[in-house]
């Protein structure tokens, strides 16, 4: 999924943008640092899913990172999380997840090649910030 596919997936939803954040590749896609994610992932606050869960149908994935992680639809999946202001970055048009943050915690010692290949990219727009 592109840029302006993932916007139009979230429009979609017609969520209260202050209480979710975008992760993973899209965020990435979102920040202009790669083209494309196949899906979207999210994390929503707990207030959010009660929200959810009236009008959608999600259905349980498991527990990855210590999160609950559900299917929204097709193409979004989210985990249950609170709102933590040092892991998120306010931007617009939809919130996402500190890029140090995701690169620390999910992609500095994962060995998946998906993930090497961000690291690589990540590496460098932080040498370059240095």
């Amino acid at each position: 999924m592109d840029k302006d596919t993932i916007i139009n997936e979230l429009n979609e939803l017609k969520l209260n943008k202050n209480e979710f954040w975008v992760l993973g590749s899209s965020a990435l896609v979102l920040r202009g640092i790669i083209d494309q994610a196949n899906d979207i992932d999210l994390a929503i606050t707990p207030s959010l899913y009660k929200d959810l869960i009236k009008n959608h149908e999600l259905s349980f994935l498991g527990v990855n990172h210590n999160s609950k992680w559900y299917r929204i639809n097709d193409n979004i999946e989210c985990c249950v999380e609170e709102f933590d202001k040092d892991k998120v970055e306010i931007t617009e048009p939809y919130n996402l997840l500190d890029l140090k943050y995701y690169y620390d915690n999910f992609i500095k010692d994962s060995t998946r090649e998906k993930d090497v290949a961000k690291k690589e990219i990540l590496e460098k727009i932080f040498n370059s910030i240095v």
